[in-house]
């Protein structure tokens, strides 16, 4: 089963964590780019039309309700604005999970979408 992570009530419902109480692992500016960059580049697994307000300024984008995965790890497109241009922390076990991959995102082919298990 795909592991939710960069979910957040102002977002996704009140089932996940405020952006603004979320605790985890800060990065430097060099580890912060790698991990936007792994973010960003992971495929969709689901995609949805229209646009997501910052939470932090409604006048910016950050980004789409799409679905991002690595077929471990699922979060929603707007994780990669929030970590960029928020600097919010991001999950230890993730951070991890990244680092063992060192930052190299999946390919489609490397991704088997048929056996994908949502978590809700």
């Amino acid at each position: 089963m795909l592991i939710p992570v960069g979910m957040f009530k102002e977002h996704c419902g009140e089932r996940f964590p405020s952006i603004l109480d979320f605790e985890g692992v800060s990065l430097d500016s060099e580890e912060q780019q790698k991990v936007v960059k792994y973010l960003a580049s992971c495929p969709v697994v689901i995609a949805s039309p229209g646009v997501i307000q910052s939470v932090f300024d409604n006048s910016k984008i950050a980004g789409t309700p799409s679905m991002r995965t690595d077929g471990c790890w699922i979060w929603q497109d707007t994780y990669a604005y929030y970590v960029s241009q928020q600097k919010v922390n991001v999950d230890k076990d993730f951070l991890h999970h990244i680092r063992e991959r060192l930052y190299i995102t999946p390919i489609d082919e490397e991704i088997d979408f048929s056996a994908i298990k949502f978590p809700w």
